[in-house]
């Protein structure tokens, strides 16, 4: 299981790591709520996961159905509502840069849908949110 660990660099500047791997992304706050908007924001990474989740499940399918992987593209575009400030929508497009056949593309579609991070924002995940005085070194 990965474990992550997030430090804030201040101005709103986040610093993910991926423990043990050791692999780090960082975020930002975006232009318009006052961050430098240099990197990704949080909300741009939750709508990135479900691209490459999509994009992880489209290719094992695209492969057995004699499509070129390698050909097809997602654009991703995510939505914010302002009251309360949230993800209201993400709007996936899946470019085969190839003709599909429409039993290929109902086949493609079933793998994208069924990818975790679109059953988890489709089914609601719960997240559970603690609190400690003491700093947590990474391990």
């Amino acid at each position: 299981m990965a474990h992550l660990v997030v430090e804030l660099l201040g101005n709103g500047t986040c610093r993910i790591e991926k423990q043990p791997a050791g692999l780090v992304i960082e975020t930002d706050v975006p232009r318009d709520l006052g961050g430098p908007g240099n990197r990704f924001s949080s909300t741009e990474l939750l709508a990135a996961a479900l691209g490459s989740c999509i994009g992880s499940s489209l290719a094992p399918v695209a492969s057995r159905l004699q499509l070129d992987p390698s050909r097809i593209r997602l654009t991703v575009e995510r939505h914010l509502g302002s009251k309360p400030r949230r993800l209201e929508s993400i709007d996936v497009v899946i470019h085969a840069g190839q003709d599909v056949p429409d039993n290929a593309r109902r086949r493609l579609l079933a793998a994208a849908r069924a990818c975790p991070v679109h059953r988890s924002l489709d089914a609601g995940v719960s997240v559970t949110i603690g609190f400690s005085d003491a700093i947590r070194s990474p391990d």
